[in-house]
C-alpha cells in the first residue's frame, strides 16, 4: 500500500479532504483521533496523571482534555512530554492499520504535525491543506468553544503554512474558492499516473 500523508494547520480542513478520500473507499488513518482514543486507555491515563497531576482528570477519572490542552499549548516541554507518551502508541496502531489494509493500493495518513515530526519522509507523497488564517480561526471557533486567543496559541505551536509548503508534494487550497473534490481527484490522478 502506498501511504499518502495529509496535514494542515488547525482549522485548515484536512479531515474534510480525508473524508472525501474515505468516501472513495480509500482507508484513512486519523492519527489525531487515534491519539485521543489511546489517551482513554487506563495505562495512558495513569501515565498522564503521574506526569501532569490529578488536576488534569475529570471526576470520573477520564482526561479533562481542555485542562490538559491549556497546559501543553502554553508549555513546549509539557507538549513534548505528552507527545512522548502518545506517539509511540500511535506508531504501533499505524503499523497494525497498515497490515490490516495491505491490499489497498493507497492509504492516507492524516496528522496535524506530520511535517513538524518529519513523518512526511515515511510517506510516498504528502498533501498540505491550506486556508487563510481568519478562515481557520472561524472554523475552529465554530466547532469548539474556545477563544480566538486559544486558537492562535494552538496555531503558534504548529509550523506556518509557508514552512510546510516547501516539504509538501501537493497543496490543496481549502479557502472555499476552489473545488475540494476537483483538487482531490487531480492529486489522485497524478499519483496513479506516477505509480501505474
Amino acid at each position: 500500500m502506498l501511504v499518502i500523508g495529509v496535514s494542515g494547520g488547525i482549522g485548515s480542513g484536512k479531515t474534510i479532504l480525508c473524508q472525501l478520500y474515505q468516501a472513495m473507499a480509500y482507508p484513512i488513518f486519523y492519527a489525531d483521533t487515534v491519539a485521543k482514543e489511546i489517551s482513554n486507555s487506563a495505562e495512558v491515563i495513569a501515565q498522564i496523571k503521574t506526569t501532569f497531576g490529578s488536576g488534569v482528570l475529570n471526576a470520573d477519572g477520564s482526561i479533562a482534555r481542555q485542562t490538559l490542552a491549556n497546559i501543553v499549548f502554553k508549555d513546549e516541554e509539557a507538549l513534548h512530554t505528552l507527545n512522548s507518551i502518545l506517539h509511540p502508541k500511535v506508531g504501533e496502531a499505524f503499523e497494525k492499520w497498515t497490515l490490516e489494509n495491505a491490499k489497498a493500493d493507497f492509504g492516507f495518513y492524516e496528522a496535524a504535525i506530520l511535517f513538524e515530526k518529519g513523518l512526511q519522509s515515511k510517506c510516498a507523497y504528502s498533501i498540505l491543506v491550506t486556508a487563510p488564517v481568519e478562515t481557520k480561526i472561524k472554523r475552529v471557533q465554530k466547532r469548539s468553544a474556545i477563544s480566538r486567543e486559544e486558537v492562535l496559541a494552538r496555531m503558534g505551536k504548529q509550523w506556518p503554512d509557508e514552512k510546510k509548503r516547501i516539504l509538501a508534494d501537493f497543496i490543496v487550497d481549502n479557502s472555499g474558492n476552489k473545488s475540494l473534490i476537483e483538487q482531490a481527484n487531480k492529486i489522485l490522478e497524478h499519483i496513479k499516473d506516477k505509480n501505474g
